[in-house]
């Protein structure tokens, strides 16, 4: 049994009517999680910036938003494909009108080189209060042979079934 716990805080700014800015700090500064194991001899916890972006919305398209920096995962998805506390780094966008979702991001996996690194995600959905379909794709450009995602979620609340099927070229060509 390992005793944790876990402090999350933040803060939302409107810049102006079209533009909004949000920065929470948590414990623990892995990619995944934000619980803090407590250790031996009483030591001190930091605190790490676990998101800090922006969000646009233009006044004559509220049905489009815009976002950038590190931010929360905007997708719909489920454990199977990401952990709930992931927050990528990099730009999306999202459309809604109705009950359609289209959502598109780039996001970073690496930083330290200059070759373009990380994850293209897009997703197309039909949501309602009780139920949810929603067809993602995941292109990882940071694996030396390309390696997709493909994901299909039904939500039913309060019940979700996924469904995700990986491609790896490398192995797909040899075969």
């Amino acid at each position: 049994n390992r005793e944790r716990l876990r402090l999350r805080f933040g803060f939302k700014g409107k810049v102006n009517e079209e533009i909004n800015l949000n920065t929470r700090f948590s414990t623990a500064g892995g990619n995944t999680s934000t619980n803090q194991t407590y250790g031996p001899n009483f030591p001190g916890y930091a605190l790490f910036i676990d998101q800090a972006y922006f969000t646009y919305q233009p006044q004559g398209l509220k049905s489009l938003t815009t976002y950038g920096g590190k931010m929360k995962n905007f997708f719909s998805t489920s454990p199977l494909l990401w952990d709930t506390d992931t927050n990528p780094d990099g730009l999306g966008q999202e459309f809604t009108t109705g009950s359609l979702v289209l959502r598109a991001a780039e996001w970073t996996t690496l930083t330290n080189t200059t070759s373009n690194q990380g994850v293209y995600a897009y997703q197309v959905g039909f949501h309602t209060d009780l139920w949810g379909v929603f067809l993602s794709a995941y292109n990882h450009t940071s694996i030396p042979a390309a390696f997709n995602d493909l994901l299909l979620e039904f939500q039913f609340s309060p019940f979700n079934l996924s469904l995700n099927f990986a491609q790896d070229s490398a192995i797909s060509s040899e075969n």
